[in-house]
C-alpha cells in the first residue's frame, strides 16, 4: 500500500494596502489633534450650544423690533451677562462681608477667649496657649509656600475668566452668523437633503430653546419660593440660599420612574 504524499505547506500572506495605512495614520493624527486641542474644542461646543439656546430670543427680538440681527444678538448676550453678573454679586457679597467682619472682629474674639475663665482653667492644666503660639509660628514660616498656592489659585481663576470671555465672544459671533452657517450647509446638499436638514434644524433649535426657557423659568420659581421662605423664617443669607436653590434647579434630572411606581399608576 503506497503512502499518500503530504500536501505542500500553504503560504499565508498579509498585505496592507497604502490606503489602509493612510487611513490609520489619518485617524491617529485626528485623535492626537483632538486631544491636543480638546480645551478649544470644548469651548467651541459650549459656544455652539449657547448660540442655539439664544437663537430663539434673538430671533424673537429681531422680528418684534425689526432691528438688525447683530444688534439683537448684542442686546441678548449683554443681558445674559448682566443677569449672571448680578447673580454672582448677590451670591458672593454676603459671604465676603461675613468674612471681612470676622477678620475685623478676630482680635476682639481672641482677647475675649483668653480672658474667659474657661480658657484660663484649660491653660493652667494644659499647654494649649504654648501650642497655639507654636502653630502660629509654623504658619508664619510656611507663609511663602501658601502664597505660592494662592498665586496658583489666582492663575486658575484668571484662566477661567479668560475662557469665559472667549466663550462669550464665540457665542456672540455664532449667534450672529447662524443663518449664514445654515445657508452654507444647505448649499452643499442635495435639494431633498437640504429640506430635511432645514426641518431637523428648526426642530432642534426650537426644542433646545424651549427647554432652556423652561429650565430657567423653573429655576427662577424654585429660587424665589425657597429664598422667600428662608427670609420669612429668619434664615441668614436668605437671598444667597435662594440663588443657590435656583442654580441647582438648572441641573437636569432624569424623569424615569421605577417599574413599581409605573405598575401602581397603571392600576
Amino acid at each position: 500500500m503506497s503512502s499518500v504524499p503530504d500536501p505542500p505547506p500553504q503560504r499565508v500572506e498579509i498585505t496592507i494596502s497604502l490606503r489602509t495605512i493612510t487611513l490609520v495614520l489619518g485617524v491617529v493624527a485626528f485623535v492626537w489633534a483632538f486631544l491636543a486641542a480638546r480645551q478649544a474644542v470644548l469651548w467651541v461646543f459650549i459656544a455652539l450650544f449657547l448660540a442655539i439656546v439664544l437663537q430663539t430670543p434673538v430671533t424673537w427680538l429681531e422680528q418684534r423690533t425689526g432691528m438688525r440681527r447683530g444688534n439683537a444678538a448684542m442686546i441678548v448676550v449683554l443681558g445674559v451677562i448682566g443677569f449672571l453678573g448680578t447673580l454672582a454679586y448677590l451670591l458672593v457679597s454676603p459671604f465676603v462681608g461675613a468674612v471681612r467682619n470676622l477678620i475685623e472682629d478676630l482680635p476682639t474674639i481672641v482677647e475675649r477667649i483668653r480672658a474667659s475663665h474657661l480658657f484660663q482653667q484649660i491653660d493652667q492644666r494644659t499647654d494649649l496657649f504654648d501650642r497655639l503660639q507654636e502653630r502660629a509660628q509654623t504658619l508664619a514660616a510656611e507663609l511663602p509656600t501658601k502664597l505660592g498656592d494662592a498665586f496658583e489659585v489666582g492663575g486658575r481663576v484668571f484662566g477661567f475668566g479668560l475662557g469665559a470671555i472667549t466663550i462669550t465672544f464665540m457665542t456672540l459671533f455664532l449667534v450672529i452668523d447662524l443663518p449664514n452657517l445654515s445657508r452654507s450647509l444647505h448649499s452643499i446638499l442635495y435639494p431633498r437633503d437640504s429640506a430635511r436638514t432645514a426641518v431637523l434644524e428648526e426642530r432642534i433649535t426650537r426644542t433646545i430653546g424651549r427647554y432652556a426657557i423652561g429650565a430657567v423659568a423653573i429655576a427662577t420659581i424654585a429660587g424665589t419660593v425657597q429664598g422667600t421662605a428662608a427670609w420669612i423664617i429668619g434664615v441668614p443669607f436668605a437671598l444667597a440660599l435662594g440663588i443657590v436653590a435656583g442654580l441647582l434647579g438648572l441641573i437636569p434630572r432624569s424623569g424615569r420612574r421605577s417599574p413599581r411606581s409605573c405598575s401602581r399608576s397603571s392600576r
